[in-house]
């Protein structure tokens, strides 16, 4: 990438003033050391040119590019893939990124995409050859997955291509009016998704975690052939409804887990519905005090409502008590354990039920949320509960965990009928009554003036599954 040209003409040419620091930094700054760069743009296909302005930039793009483009390139094809990739290399700029935007590169990443992975690919390389992008692979660059950049390929404009941005009228600075997001799919093309098992491997002394990875799913068989027009139901629905920020909601599927545990597999281990890209349901409930820029679920409206959080309080533990036949109120707090905080209490319950005997230790992932939960921060969960003594105290109280490294019943069924739960209380609400609802895990989302509807909904879904009553609370 050329960085050699002039401090001031690049001031000059997009008017920049002092507080500008970052934007020359993501236009002069080389940056080869890409494993440090974890603020980079997810390159999320979802976004068009709306403007005249944009459409011409697009246009004249595809223009210069010809050469590289193949004997026979199908402009319109290759023009909607290079007008979904520009807003995402804009934002990299206009921002912290380092000019930095990124994406997972299998195959398998473009299902369901507005544009498939080869018009992706082609209009790269070719961006690549005409002097507007450079590419780095990461140390992953085919994982599916778009939590850490930097396992994935990372993309980074040319100054020559913001340079023709401005000439043609889209400011780096100013380029959002022009883009706009796609409205959600009223359907998609893979509702169903399945994964298999995670595993465990040992490398000398040392146990790692071994992820799960995506399955083939046999969407002519009759019972997937169901569940796909179920969801795809709901997506057909809420693609009628106005959610806002449009960003956060890009439709749902239904993933399901442990493929690979049985023959012929059940359709029956995990199951929940997720967001297409994560949207809504990766973002925290309230906003950060010290992240004011980043999205927040309270943010969220549909139909210029505000939403509430309809939660299955203590959602597994409860289902499990359902099971076993064990009668609880629906005021009756299941982590209630005399003389232990209720928060540890979870904690504990929460890594029990994800796991196939007793822990002999705080996992990981509970000893970090603890250091850093703005009540206990920078304090050492062991030392405060010293594991075997609130595993000992909880076992005396809660006695439904006695048989469990023995229990027939684990997390992917627990998760499979929270699922179920959901779309049931999901179909009565949008498709019977008209109410719009997203779920999240455990909860749904619906507009205040219908938590009533949701929480009666909810608690007759549960009611049918496992003739017992949950605890539902309202946020």
């Amino acid at each position: 990438m050329n960085v050699t040209h002039n401090y001031n003409v690049i001031v000059n040419k997009f008017e920049l003033s002092s507080g500008d620091e970052a934007f020359l930094k993501a236009l002069l700054d080389p940056m080869r050391d890409i494993g440090i760069n974890h603020k980079s743009v997810y390159l999320d296909l979802e976004r068009m040119p709306i403007s005249d302005e944009a459409v011409a930039l697009v246009d004249h793009l595809i223009s210069q590019m010809k050469p590289w483009l193949g004997a026979k390139p199908r402009q319109a094809g290759l023009s909607k893939a290079l007008g979904t990739i520009l807003p995402c290399l804009l934002e990299a700029v206009d921002g912290d990124a380092n000019g930095y935007a990124y994406r997972p590169m299998n195959a398998a990443e473009f299902t369901d995409q507005p544009i498939g992975h080869r018009p992706f690919q082609r209009v790269v390389k070719a961006m690549v050859k005409a002097g507007y992008l450079s590419v780095t692979p990461g140390s992953c660059p085919t994982k599916p997955t778009t939590d850490d950049p930097r396992t994935s390929t990372q993309f980074r404009p040319s100054i020559e291509l913001w340079l023709l941005c401005s000439d043609l009228g889209v400011s780096p600075l100013d380029w959002e009016p022009h883009f706009g997001y796609r409205p959600a799919p009223a359907r998609v093309a893979k509702p169903i998704l399945l994964n298999s098992s995670t595993k465990a491997r040992y490398k000398g002394y040392r146990r790692e975690k071994v992820e799960s990875v995506p399955m083939a799913v046999p969407l002519s068989c009759p019972k997937v052939a169901d569940l796909a027009d179920e969801v795809n139901a709901l997506n057909a629905f809420l693609s009628k409804q106005d959610i806002q920020p449009q960003r956060l909601y890009r439709g749902l599927h239904r993933i399901f887990s442990d493929g690979d545990l049985a023959s012929p597999y059940g359709w029956d281990k995990g199951g929940r519905l997720y967001c297409r890209g994560g949207g809504y349901q990766n973002i925290p409930h309230k906003q950060n005090p010290k992240k004011p820029d980043e999205p927040f679920r309270q943010m969220i409206t549909i139909n210029g409502q505000q939403l509430v959080e309809v939660d299955l309080k203590g959602s597994h533990l409860r289902i499990l008590y359902a099971l076993k036949g064990i009668p609880l109120n629906e005021s009756d707090d299941p982590y209630h354990v005399p003389g232990l905080d209720r928060d540890i209490v979870k904690s504990w319950v929460t890594m029990t039920l994800g796991h196939n005997k007793f822990h002999k230790y705080w996992t990981a992932d509970i000893k970090k949320k603890y250091t850093e939960n703005e009540l206990t921060e920078g304090r050492v969960l062991q030392e405060d509960y010293p594991y075997q003594q609130v595993h000992n105290q909880i076992m005396k109280e809660l006695t439904i965990f006695s048989d469990w490294p023995v229990s027939k019943w684990r997390w992917g069924d627990f998760q499979y009928i929270e699922s179920c739960i959901l779309i049931d209380a999901m179909n009565e609400l949008c498709l019977e009554k008209g109410i719009p609802a997203l779920p999240l895990h455990d909860s749904l989302l619906v507009p205040s003036l219908y938590a009533h509807e949701a929480q009666a909904a909810l608690s007759w879904a549960f009611y049918k599954r496992l003739n017992a009553r949950p605890g539902i609370s309202i946020k």
